[in-house]
């Protein structure tokens, strides 16, 4: 068996990392939301699917805390945590991989018709 030639970097060293975060602070968010967001998913160091994984997420808390009554920090988050997670969404094309934008232009199936 032999060994893959695909190298993974840590966070800190991580170029896709380290731009994201420079983005982040430049659009005026708190960077360590953005830290903190990353290790709780456990992201890709080039952060591969990881706006669909935003876009996601922001619809299922969304959906939840209208259903159930609740607000973000009863979920852990910071109350921004839905602002970011919408720039990521609509402000990230350069980290995207050609896949994320096939992802990101599936309609959603988490629609409520109510």
């Amino acid at each position: 068996m032999s060994r893959s030639s695909v190298q993974h970097f840590s966070p800190s060293q991580s170029v896709t990392h380290l731009a994201i975060r420079h983005e982040v602070e430049c659009a005026g968010f708190d960077v360590e939301i953005l830290r903190n967001f990353l290790w709780l998913v456990n992201a890709h160091d080039q952060l591969i699917a990881f706006p669909f994984l935003c876009q996601n997420l922001t619809e299922i808390l969304s959906v939840s805390t209208k259903e159930w009554g609740v607000t973000l920090n009863d979920f852990c988050f910071h109350e921004d945590t839905f602002r970011l997670l919408d720039w990521v969404v609509t402000e990230t094309p350069n980290f995207l991989h050609p896949w994320d934008l096939c992802l990101l232009e599936r309609p959603s199936i988490h629609q409520t018709t109510r």
